[in-house]
């Protein structure tokens, strides 16, 4: 959605009653399939856990300002670098032009580091809104008992139909549901 002339806003809510809710945003610009954050934040309630982190992308001082659960720090912004949220979108843009790199700059709470990133190539894949023919990447992190995997799908201009994370044995497991066409 874009919130002015040059600002757009992705975000991701998701909830089960009881257990707990994640709210995910990213506020970027765009110009000729260059994303360029500008802040994100994401916010995690599951039971007794919470989390909340902001990030703010200075680029005049070349500087990553972080806020997590109230701790502010500052790291270097030497490359261009994504949140989790700006990530994807730079991803179909790249993936629609052709141009998917086997790495990118990974910003959050801890600094920047390098993501690396497998293309396990096409497979078809059903999920409660429909069955697709995805491309399935792989985002690999340092830590390897932590693994992400993207279900992306061509026919709906790259969106994610499924994004699946397995962090240390706790499996987090989104599925696109529904699709709205009319707004």
């Amino acid at each position: 959605m874009k919130t002015d002339t040059d600002k757009w806003l992705y975000q991701f809510k998701s909830s089960i009653p009881v257990v707990g809710s994640a709210k995910q945003k990213s506020v970027f610009t765009e110009k000729d399939g260059q994303i360029k954050p500008l802040s994100s934040q994401t916010k995690y309630k599951i039971l007794f856990y919470k989390k909340q982190s902001d990030l703010v992308f200075d680029y005049a001082n070349k500087q990553l300002r972080t806020t997590e659960d109230g701790t502010k720090k500052t790291y270097p912004l030497n490359q261009p670098a994504y949140d989790d949220m700006s990530i994807e979108i730079k991803l179909r843009e790249d993936l629609k032009a052709g141009k998917l790199k086997s790495s990118y700059w990974l910003a959050d709470e801890d600094g920047i580091e390098q993501m690396k990133l497998i293309n396990h190539g096409k497979t078809t894949i059903k999920v409660p809104a429909g069955t697709y023919e995805v491309l399935k990447l792989e985002k690999k992190h340092s830590n390897p008992k932590r693994k992400t995997f993207f279900w992306i799908a061509p026919s709906l201009d790259y969106m994610p139909v499924r994004v699946m994370q397995d962090d240390k044995g706790k499996i987090y497991d989104s599925q696109l549901i529904s699709i709205d066409t009319k707004g």
